[in-house]
């Protein structure tokens, strides 16, 4: 859902108004790896790159996660 093999690929899917729609909607988000853990994707700087073990890419920013950047975040902190 939010990871491709390809940077560019992964933020123009996030571009896509059907895509953001549906993200907005989602109650439960999970990333493979051992970098997608929610203590590290929380400590991570904005625009950060995280590679998971399938080499699927994305950077740790609202460009290619939305507005479910700050759902984590939020989430996370409670």
């Amino acid at each position: 859902e939010f990871m491709l093999p390809w940077l560019w690929a992964t933020r123009f899917k996030t571009s896509l108004p059907w895509v953001r729609k549906r993200r907005e909607g989602l109650l439960a988000i999970t990333f493979p790896g051992r970098l997608a853990i929610p203590e590290r994707l929380v400590a991570m700087a904005d625009g950060q790159l995280v590679v998971d073990h399938h080499n699927r890419k994305m950077r740790w920013s609202a460009a290619y996660l939305g507005t479910i950047k700050q759902t984590i975040l939020t989430s996370y902190m409670a």
